[in-house]
């Protein structure tokens, strides 16, 4: 994916085959219902979220914009990706020692944020002629 920014990044969603883009989204999907039981997702304050943006931030000089870790060169599509991938918290824990619980659920957070605030409409494949 390109680096220039939110709006590139959106405009390679929508170039993005219905198919592939469905598969992107099942395997977070699936591999974020699969970490609620795995990770301690209770608030970190009693009745509060985590707040995501102590955590994550957007500094033009750190991956051209990308949504990092604050402090890191992590972004957030990348922590994402290690979740899609299966990574637990042993793995992340022993690969990335300042990936706490709190800046994953951080990361899941301005992820869902994100999706929240944009629209996605996926279509079914047009039909083409006999």
């Amino acid at each position: 994916m390109s680096s220039n920014g939110p709006a590139s990044f959106q405009s390679e969603l929508q170039r993005m085959p219905l198919p592939e883009l469905l598969r992107v989204l099942d395997v977070v999907h699936r591999r974020v219902e699969e970490l609620t039981g795995a990770l301690d997702l209770r608030p970190v304050a009693s009745g509060s979220a985590v707040e995501w943006q102590s955590h994550v931030v957007c500094d033009p000089r750190i991956l051209c914009w990308k949504p990092t870790l604050r402090g890191t060169r992590m972004s957030v599509e990348f922590v994402l990706e290690l979740l899609a991938g299966g990574w637990d918290r042993d793995a992340l824990a022993a690969n990335y020692s300042n990936l706490t619980d709190e800046r994953i659920r951080a990361v899941l957070a301005y992820a869902a944020e994100t999706f929240r605030e944009d629209r996605f409409h996926l279509l079914p494949p047009v039909e083409t002629g006999p």
